[in-house]
């Protein structure tokens, strides 16, 4: 039953402490925690409401990818389930459509094609494998319901058995999947037309390795070994060529940094990129540098970056601390900043801790997975650019 809130009594605040400047500063204090500019929905799986969500223990979202108007995502814990969430305006609405079969975990490896093609890779203890889903249909509009989605797997294959797939990503051509696996940081490429794998390599000999996977415009694929080493190859060679370019980490921490996350701005060629430790740099890939910008949030390591449209670059960080925080960097004027955590208070009223991927839509609205039990969506919707703070 609902809570009768209309009669109870609550506590009186001090009349001595009002209008002090100290519990002013404190009041301040608290408003900064929370992310306070743009806009901020959180979205159940469950059709608005009207569907079972999630299993609880199923229900950590790790994994997103873009198509046609809708975000797939898949979840890790006693199954892997994907899902399907509508941005369109006559039917938005998140709902689970079937469990994954033979899979526990998808992290940051689904791939969404044309036409509501899904592809992507397991990462389980006893290794993982390619599998393509077909999702049919929309969900109709959520206000007259004409029927849900139906959706079809298929198993491809184990490109390096025993190994789980830690990163999937799409050429550019859609022609193939690359991938790398959890243990030995191999590299592989499978072509969609001819259904078959071929091992590439290893990214590093001491298998000391980021989970990152990055193509340029020009074809050449980038990964990251010992020490930030930037390794890169063709899927045309079949080396795998260790650049003379290092990302810097703090002092003594070599051994343990590792990248974390990347995104490529094709307009200006940086490739940006968070480490464990925390720091946000960028590869200038025509200049063939590295430019160091700072550390966005002093709680920890950098989880996930999504580049906007309009050059802004957004990330979280500090999950493995505590709470993630939300940050920004403008490219121009160089602006770095600490947005804070991510509290909604609609459509759920509802706190993220630490999330499993997100991804930005062309409008630039970007959308957050977060990788807990009931495992929620969070739409974040940055503030429109003004004349007086453009970032060109």
């Amino acid at each position: 039953m609902p809570l009768e809130l209309s009669n109870r009594t609550w506590p009186r605040r001090d009349p001595a402490l009002q209008g002090k400047p100290e519990t002013a500063e404190l009041v301040r204090s608290a408003a900064r925690t929370f992310v306070s500019e743009g806009a901020l929905v959180c979205k159940e799986i469950n059709f608005n409401g009207q569907m079972a969500p999630l299993p609880r223990e199923s229900s950590a979202i790790t994994s997103l990818a873009m198509t046609d108007g809708c975000v797939y995502g898949a979840t890790s814990g006693e199954e892997s389930w994907l899902f399907q969430y509508a941005l369109l305006p006559y039917c938005e609405a998140a709902l689970p459509l079937a469990p994954i079969p033979g899979a526990r975990s998808v992290t940051r490896s689904l791939v969404a094609m044309p036409g509501h093609v899904l592809y992507g890779g397991t990462c389980d203890p006893d290794g993982g494998h390619l599998f393509k889903a077909t999702v049919s249909g929309l969900p109709g509009n959520v206000i007259q319901e004409w029927g849900f989605p139906q959706v079809s797997f298929e198993r491809l294959a184990d490109p390096v058995p025993g190994e789980g797939i830690l990163r999937l990503v799409a050429s550019r051509d859609g022609e193939r999947l690359f991938g790398l696996t959890n243990r030995t940081g191999t590299i592989f490429a499978y072509d969609l037309k001819e259904r078959r794998e071929r091992i590439l390599g290893q990214v590093d000999p001491i298998h000391f390795f980021s989970p990152v996977l990055v193509e340029d415009r020009e074809g050449v694929w980038y990964a990251f070994g010992t020490a930030g080493r930037l390794m890169r190859f063709s899927p045309f060679t079949k080396t795998i060529e260790a650049t003379d370019l290092r990302v810097e980490c703090f002092p003594g921490r070599g051994p343990y940094a590792k990248i974390a996350a990347a995104a490529l701005d094709d307009a200006s060629r940086r490739l940006y990129l968070g480490d464990t430790e925390g720091l946000l740099s960028y590869i200038d890939l025509d200049e063939w540098r590295v430019v160091p910008l700072g550390k966005p949030v002093a709680l920890g390591g950098i989880d996930h970056l999504v580049l906007l449209p309009d050059g802004r670059l957004y990330g979280t960080a500090g999950s493995r601390e505590g709470m993630a925080h939300l940050f920004v960097y403008q490219p121009r004027p160089g602006a770095l900043r600490d947005l804070g955590v991510l509290c909604a208070t609609t459509q759920k009223p509802w706190y993220g801790y630490r999330y499993g991927d997100m991804v930005a839509t062309s409008e630039g609205r970007i959308v957050l997975g977060e990788a807990d039990h009931l495992g929620c969506l969070f739409n974040y919707f940055p503030p429109l650019l003004t004349v007086r703070n453009p970032i060109e």
